[in-house]
């Protein structure tokens, strides 16, 4: 049975014939058509009907014409319609298989452009947009973006044709909702976005400013919502248990709060409290609510056309029942509320017990239990199997709404500390689906094709549950597959935006100790395969670049565990192997450094140089500061910097002295080291030293001895420590302290005519006339050019000719502008100025900045 009410209508819409209608009290009228109304929609300009499969619609009335028009039989070929929703001018229907038609003239429907074979389950219209949920998640809209309804971005245009919001990739939605020009989507666990008009605070957001991408709507969170419904300019929301929340445009009482006034949060519907809300419909400006448990209907807002049911031409504020016919409280139950532009709507059916409840095929797939079972029974083709693999795995909302925590409600607590999932069950079901091989492997292939996919900027964080169940699924693979995948994992772990990295770090603190051990094992055990490789064969450079993201991945848990006092020890993040690949090279660099001097030149021995200052330490590093103090950990880092620096033959611009040097080659420093540190003090006690009896000298060295290593030693220790851990002890040892400090600290052998000559020359006026200007340079000003040219003041150890200078005239630079060194490159960029004297005082300036890495 349909009932109806509001703004005078053709008698029965043509489904009956005019004497068959009912009229009952209030003008609530009902017909019963011998085809029964499956569903139905009302828009501003359209009344549609599904019946058997076939769809009728009816123009409505309006300002240009003061009648109805006929109803009309939609041609649709052999699609058979379920849904239909009519928006401002149009109607979108969903077809059974999940094709969607577009009807934008009367009678005549065409295929949406855009969707490539997709399976939608849910749509929704608005005033000039619509939207589309498919099966595996994906929100798709279409029309216009004047506000940001399409959630696109500000700029869009809008569209004839579906487009994809990626911003809400990965978030598993049950259900989509379209206003007037505004738009919102509701997670499974209970999440609201909301996006496009804003002007009466229809999203909810506690201000008037439009959005052009889905926001989630804080002050609904742990609301439990299940259902959202939009109006013109107003929104409602339905939780769990049955309270309404309403906020935006009040004008005409939609809101149901008693007032007039608008409201810019969500705000409980107080009339409505404890009536167990099983419904909620917004019209344009009124709003309509089920309780189907006394099978009652609400009406609110504006009454002018008798839409709101009661027998008064009249606003209301506060819901006041709907005169239903008897009938309706006895034989039938309500199955769906339809509010339009100036109508109420009301299916009933007579099948006792009908309540309306969600309707499965219209959730999007997620992977559960039984599902599993099935494809292990054999109960479907392997080809089903195989289609519903991939369907599941290939989308990360998918797999982010399954497994979820139902117990006591507990995933419709979802929040930055708060997953949402039952761990118990997912690794129940993921080793079940490991023992079958087939199905596994199909998974394996899947996973690796959506991984990339993942947006590295989630709107919301439910989206992030992926990150928690993949590794459970993972860590039951064969060891190349896991290794594979791992890589995969964790390199989408690396590209997630701090605040999303912030959260998955929030769960990492949170997860049960076996998932957060088996977490760490797992990456271990990934970072120990690739070290295996590397002990094996030292040349594999691919490796090289792979294992950094797995060793970060576990500092990122490391760290995690740390702040959250988890019961997990260091010794779980230590990878044993690397003890294994060390061995392998120093052997290795040991045998090279024994042939000539040439091989250091080899590409072998540059690798394994590289080795040595690979980021395979920084976990240890890592555990290590909390075995130190602040100070001991800066000259331990500091250590470790310089023997990078060592490793990479890299000039460091710091005043080492030679006694640093004598020591890290365990060379005793003498009186005559005490001289960089301190001339007077040295001159003193070599006077000290003579005037003494010889035997009595022990004073001065004991002296010496205390300012060169006692009263250093615990800070130079650290330093030793740390840089040995970045450069092999027996190269170093090659050198003698003169040698080392050239090494690292370089030489003052400034021979200028050899930079000149190894410079990259061209014959360009300007830097003709640079030369000229450089060879006017004082011997100092010398001196600060090439701290700017390459960023260290001395000689490299190879001498002038080390540095392979470059210079580019700019020739789109003003004349304002000073020279720039781009010091990784020695590379000269020069402003063509006018004539030599602004060449030169331009130089002159900007050597004398004292800018750069060096100097604060």
């Amino acid at each position: 049975m349909l009932c109806f009410w509001g703004a005078q209508v053709r008698e029965g819409f043509g489904l009956v014939q005019p004497d068959k209608v009912k009229h009952g009290n209030s003008g609530i009228r009902s017909v019963c058509p011998k085809t029964a109304v499956r569903d139905m929609s009302a828009g501003r300009s359209f009344v549609g009907f599904i019946r058997d499969g076939k769809v009728w619609v009816l123009r409505l009335r309006s300002e240009d014409c003061d009648h109805d028009g006929k109803l009309k039989q939609l041609q649709l070929k052999n699609d058979r319609i379920r849904l239909i929703v009519c928006g401002g001018d149009g109607a979108v229907l969903l077809a059974y298989g999940g094709k969607v038609l577009i009807m934008d003239k009367p009678t005549v429907c065409r295929p949406l452009e855009g969707l490539d074979n997709r399976q939608v389950i849910q749509i929704a219209c608005g005033d000039h947009h619509s939207m589309a949920l498919t099966k595996d998640g994906q929100v798709l809209v279409w029309g216009e973006n004047s506000h940001g309804q399409l959630g696109l971005r500000k700029d869009h245009p809008g569209s004839p044709s579906a487009q994809h919001v990626q911003s809400l990739s990965g978030i598993p939605l049950a259900q989509i909702s379209a206003g007037g020009d505004h738009s919102f989507g509701l997670s499974l666990s209970g999440v609201v976005f909301g996006w496009g008009k804003n002007s009466a605070g229809q999203l909810g957001l506690g201000d008037t400013t439009d959005r052009h991408v889905p926001t989630v709507v804080n002050s609904l969170h742990r609301k439990k919502t299940v259902s959202i419904s939009c109006g013109g300019e107003h929104t409602a929301t339905l939780s769990k248990g049955g309270t309404v929340f309403t906020f935006g445009s009040g004008g005409s009482g939609q809101l149901g709060h008693k007032s007039f006034k608008d409201e810019h949060r969500p705000r409980v519907v107080a009339e409505l409290w404890g009536s167990e809300v099983s419904q909620v419909t917004c019209g344009r400006h009124h709003t309509l609510v089920s309780v189907a448990s006394s099978k009652l209907i609400y009406s609110f807002g504006c009454g002018m056309q008798g839409q709101l049911g009661n027998g008064k031409i009249i606003n209301k504020s506060v819901p006041f029942p709907v005169n239903l016919p008897t009938e309706c409280n006895h034989d039938y139950t309500i199955e769906k509320l339809i509010a339009g532009e100036n109508h109420s709507f009301a299916l009933f059916f007579k099948e006792p017990g009908n309540e309306s409840k969600p309707n499965p095929s219209r959730g999007i797939l997620t992977l559960d239990d039984r599902m599993i079972d099935r494809w292990l029974s054999g109960s479907d083709p392997w080809k089903v199997v195989k289609k519903d693999i991939n369907k599941v795995f290939s989308s990360a909302a998918s797999l982010n709404g399954s497994f979820l925590k139902t117990s006591r409600d507990e995933h419709y607590q979802t929040s930055e500390d708060h997953c949402g999932l039952d761990f118990d069950l997912a690794k129940t079901s993921f080793a079940k689906l490991s023992k079958n091989e087939r199905s596994m492997s199909e998974v394996v292939k899947v996973v690796q094709q959506m991984l990339p996919s993942l947006n590295p900027n989630p709107a919301g964080v439910e989206s992030l549950r992926v990150y928690l169940l993949l590794p459970e699924l993972i860590r039951r693979l064969q060891k190349q597959q896991r290794t594979e995948l791992t890589e995969a994992l964790a390199s989408k772990i690396l590209q997630l935006n701090p605040d999303a990295r912030k959260v998955l770090e929030m769960n990492w603190s949170k997860l049960p100790d076996d998932c957060l051990k088996g977490l760490v094992k797992l990456f271990k055990k990934a970072s120990a395969n690739l070290i295996g490789r590397m002990a094996a064969d030292t040349m594999n450079w691919d490796i090289m670049t792979r294992l950094p993201k797995f060793v970060q991945i576990l500092q990122m848990v490391y760290q995690v565990c740390c702040r959250a006092n988890r019961n997990i020890t260091k010794s779980d993040f230590i990878i044993n192997e690397i003890n294994d690949l060390l061995d392998v090279v120093r052997t290795k660099k040991l045998m090279l450094c024994q042939r000539n001097s040439q091989t250091r030149q080899s590409s072998e021995f540059t690798y394994l140089m590289l080795l040595l200052c690979f980021p395979i330490f920084i976990l240890h590093l890592l555990i290590i500061p909390h075995q130190l103090s602040v100070e001991k950990e800066k000259y331990f880092l500091f250590g470790i910097l310089c023997g990078l620096a060592f490793n990479n033959t890299s000039v460091v611009h710091l005043p080492f002295p030679l006694a640093l040097f004598k020591k890290l080659l365990d060379v005793k420093p003498s009186l005559e080291d005490l001289i960089e540190f301190s001339p007077i003090s040295h001159t003193n006690l070599h006077t000290v030293k003579v005037e003494l009896d010889p035997a009595e000298t022990d004073f001065v060295d004991k002296y010496v001895d205390y300012i060169l290593n006692k009263s250093v030693e615990e800070a130079f220790e650290e330093f030793k420590r740390g840089f040995f851990k970045a450069c092999d002890r027996c190269m170093v040892e090659m050198f003698e302290p003169e040698e080392l400090r050239g090494v690292l600290v370089g030489n003052e052998e400034y021979d200028w005519d050899i930079l000149k000559q190894v410079h990259a020359y061209t014959h360009h006026p300007t830097i003709i006339s640079f030369w000229e200007v450089f060879e006017e340079l004082t011997s100092n000003e010398k001196k600060a050019f090439l701290l700017f040219l390459t960023g260290f003041e001395k000689v490299p150890i190879l001498g002038m000719s080390a540095v392979k200078m470059s210079v580019r005239p700019l020739f789109s630079f003003t004349q304002d502008h000073l020279p720039q060194a781009l010091t990784c490159h020695s590379l000269l960029d020069l402003p063509v100025y006018q004539n030599k004297e602004t060449l030169k005082a331009k130089v002159i300036e900007a050597i004398n900045h004292k800018r750069g890495f060096w100097e604060e």
